[in-house]
C-alpha cells in the first residue's frame, strides 16, 4: 500500500467516526432510555481503534479496522408496530471510495408479519441505493430510503393477518363459512403493478397469505 492510498484511507475513516457520532447524536445510543431509535456499534473495539488511529501522530503501520454499526427504528402502521434493525458494515475507504453494506432484520407487533422477502428486497434495494452514494456520507440517507420505501414493501410482500371474527348466529344464513387453500396463480411475478394487482384481487376476495414474486 502506497502512502497516498494510505492517507486517503485515514481520511476516509476520519470522515466514518464524524459519520457515526453525528448519527448518535441524532438517533441516540443505548444509554437513551426514552428513545425509540438507537444506533449501537456493533464492534466497540473496532471503533475504539479507529478513534485511536485518528487520535495517534504514529499511523503509518495501523491497520484500518471496518466498522460496523446497527441502528434500530420503530414504525407505527394501521394499529401495528414495526420494529426494523438496519445493519452497516463500513469497510476501509467508506464514504470515499467504498460503499457501506446494509442488510436488515425486522419484527412486529399485531397483525403485520414482515416477511423474509420483503428484508431480502429491502436490502437489495439499499444496495443499489449504497453504490449510487458512493464517495459521500451515506448513511442517513439510506435510513431515510428505508422508511421512504416501507409503505410499497408491506403492500407487496407482508403478511397481514386478519383479525378474529365474532361467530354470528343467523339461521337465514344458508351460506356456510369455509376455511381453505386459494392460490392466485401467474406465469411470473416480477413487474412492481402486477404484485399489486394480485394483492388488490386478494383482498377482493377476502383472502390473506403470501405472495411469491419472482419466476416459478
Amino acid at each position: 500500500m502506497d502512502q497516498a492510498s494510505k492517507e486517503e484511507k485515514l481520511e476516509a475513516l476520519e470522515r466514518t467516526i464524524q459519520e457515526i457520532e453525528a448519527l448518535q447524536a441524532i438517533y441516540g445510543d443505548d444509554d437513551d432510555d426514552d428513545t425509540s431509535s438507537k444506533i449501537t456499534i456493533c464492534s466497540q473495539s473496532e471503533y475504539n481503534k479507529a478513534q485511536h488511529i485518528i487520535d495517534t501522530e504514529n499511523k503509518d503501520n495501523e491497520h484500518i479496522p471496518t466498522l460496523e454499526i446497527e441502528i434500530k427504528l420503530q414504525h407505527e402502521h394501521d394499529q401495528n408496530t414495526l420494529f426494523q434493525s438496519l445493519r452497516f458494515v463500513l469497510p476501509p475507504g467508506y464514504p470515499a471510495y467504498t460503499t457501506a453494506i446494509p442488510s436488515l432484520s425486522s419484527s412486529s407487533s399485531g397483525t403485520l408479519k414482515l416477511t423474509k422477502a420483503a428484508q431480502e428486497y429491502t436490502t437489495c434495494s439499499l444496495t443499489t441505493k449504497s453504490k449510487e452514494l458512493i464517495g459521500v456520507e451515506a448513511l442517513l440517507e439510506l435510513v431515510q430510503y428505508a422508511q421512504d420505501i416501507l409503505p410499497d414493501v408491506i403492500s407487496q410482500f407482508c403478511k397481514i393477518d386478519a383479525p378474529p371474527k365474532e361467530e354470528e348466529d343467523d339461521d337465514n344464513n344458508s351460506e356456510e363459512k369455509q376455511i381453505g387453500r386459494r392460490w392466485i396463480w401467474v406465469h411470473h411475478i416480477t413487474n412492481t403493478q402486477r404484485i399489486k394487482d394480485i394483492c388488490s384481487e386478494a383482498r377482493s376476495h377476502h383472502l390473506s397469505g403470501y405472495i411469491k414474486s419472482g419466476y416459478p
